[in-house]
């Protein structure tokens, strides 16, 4: 028997989510019909999907992380998510909320644990974690076969330390695909309320909601006490693996809509400081599906209703981009209108001079 389990976790809620999941069932079965598939649902509906793999569990106590304690945000630690674009000019931050991102973390980490306890008890010693919402390029997807047999204890793609505010400590990888012997998490037990995530949180030195720190943590952690070695590649895991498509469902949130509207509106910062009274429009397309994106914003005075912007723009290529500087001694409307092919949206917002510093996105220039 192979000493290495497929396990691919799910969440089940619909059938575009369940065809996705059975796509991926066929494709291992196709690429690895000698290893066993378990897949852990988290949604009642199982779609007869245990027809068709070699173990199923399901998963039903899950919860969301809620707000971070108020001591772990008083003491700074807090690992705030954001995502960032760097330019020419400096560096758009786009700071994430503290709740409605990543709050599934809980689940997704009692995912490497489950996984980890049943592969045990059926007498595996490693696992080899797969996200539902994958359909992989079949040629890219034998390429790892060399590795799913050979790692020792950890299997990271996407092994890298991103963004200019992270610790010099922290890395992350890419969770799509991962691979961890059942040694790793013998130390853990299933998390089953926030304090159960923050006390995870505290041990292994990482206070975020990130299960791509969290894990790289996790080891480093566990590296002090036992002899893990493992494989890792530096590179992003679309980067090395451009032809297969990860994360094709993505829930609509926070996370998913986080560019969506453009211009994004930020705060103004230089040499690590916010300038008072200035805010940046930064026009970006970060779509990853269309080229195009037109966009109008304007600005009026509150007071008066008088139009003080406009300013009508296409991004005619992915990844495209262009900002705009603008003072504020008044209380400003900025209205952006973000056209896309099939959908537009609209947003609204009010600017008061002195509440510029509450705004989540900010422009970090050189």
């Amino acid at each position: 028997m192979s000493n290495v389990l497929f396990t691919i976790d799910s969440y089940l809620s619909t059938e575009e989510r369940y065809i996705a999941c059975k796509n991926l069932i066929s494709q291992v079965r196709k690429n690895y019909p000698e290893k066993k598939i378990l897949l852990i649902n988290k949604f009642p509906k199982s779609w007869e999907l245990e027809s068709i793999v070699d173990h199923y569990y399901f998963y039903g106590e899950g919860f969301l992380v809620g707000y971070p304690p108020k001591e772990i945000l008083d003491s700074g630690v807090y690992e705030r998510p954001y995502t960032y674009v760097i330019i020419d000019n400096g560096t758009c931050e786009n700071w994430y909320p503290l709740v409605n991102v990543t709050d599934h973390v809980a689940g997704i980490f009692n995912s490497f644990l489950m996984s980890c306890k049943i592969a045990k008890m059926l007498g595996y010693d490693k696992v080899f974690k797969l996200e539902y919402d994958t359909i992989f390029d079949d040629g890219e997807f034998l390429s790892m076969s060399k590795d799913i047999e050979s790692f020792k204890d950890y299997l990271f793609y996407g092994k890298r330390k991103e963004g200019q505010w992270a610790k010099p400590h922290q890395s992350l990888i890419d969770v799509h695909v991962v691979g961890y012997s059942t040694r790793c998490f013998e130390n853990y037990e299933l998390l089953k309320n926030d304090t159960d995530f923050w006390n995870l949180c505290k041990k292994v030195d990482y206070y975020g909601k990130w299960i791509e720190y969290i894990i790289t943590s996790l080891i480093d952690l566990e590296k002090r006490t036992k002899n893990l070695e493992g494989i890792e590649y530096n590179q992003k895991i679309r980067n090395q693996f451009p032809k297969t498509k990860f994360d094709i469902i993505n829930s609509p949130g926070e996370w998913t809509n986080s560019w969506r509207d453009v211009p994004k509106i930020c705060r103004m910062a230089k040499s690590g400081e916010d300038v008072e009274k200035y805010i940046v429009l930064f026009y970006w397309n970060n779509s990853e599906t269309v080229n195009s994106i037109d966009s109008e914003c304007f600005i009026q005075d509150v007071e008066t209703g008088k139009e003080t912007y406009r300013k009508s723009t296409t991004l005619l290529s992915k990844r495209s981009w262009m900002f705009d500087s603008i003072y504020v001694d008044k209380p400003i409307k900025i209205t952006t209108i973000s056209k896309y092919p099939d959908e537009t949206y609209k947003h609204e917002q009010i600017i008061e001079p002195e509440k510029i510093g509450k705004l989540n996105a900010r422009f970090l220039f050189k």
